[in-house]
């Protein structure tokens, strides 16, 4: 898995959000169990950007790393805009997200079409925990 690639597609506006986030290094980096930074991350982040404007194009590919993916998790903020208000940090995760579930084994249950709000959970959770007591 540590070879594993993924491949995503992202706008200049994403590409320039993950240039304001994703670091080369940190004063702090030794106390995270996966660095926060990434030199080479980083730095196709540049040439995504170089290539767009260079060529004037509105996005380009990035190929990330399993820990790569787990870093934009970490630093990217869901809530960030772009300059012109479209939402930026959403659109990053989710991207990197579908990378992750493509580049693990994790399965995806087929049955995730439905909404599950919390009381069911609840409720789910207890008769599930109801089932693992030994019988008295």
């Amino acid at each position: 898995m540590a070879d594993e690639l993924a491949s995503i597609i992202l706008t200049k506006d994403e590409l320039w959000l993950l240039q304001s986030v994703v670091r080369h290094e940190s004063l702090d980096q030794s106390r995270w169990q996966i660095p926060i930074t990434d030199l080479d991350l980083n730095e196709q982040v540049t040439r995504a950007l170089v290539f767009c404007e260079d060529h004037g194009q509105e996005e380009a590919a990035l190929y990330l790393t399993h820990h790569q993916l787990i870093l934009l998790d970490a630093v990217v903020p869901a809530s960030a805009k772009s300059i012109n208000g479209v939402s930026t940090g959403r659109s990053v995760l989710l991207k990197s997200y579908r990378a992750r579930l493509g580049s693990t084994s994790a399965e995806i249950p087929e049955d995730v079409d439905r909404v599950v709000d919390k009381a069911e959970v609840k409720r789910l959770l207890e008769t599930q925990k109801q089932g693992d007591q030994p019988d008295a």
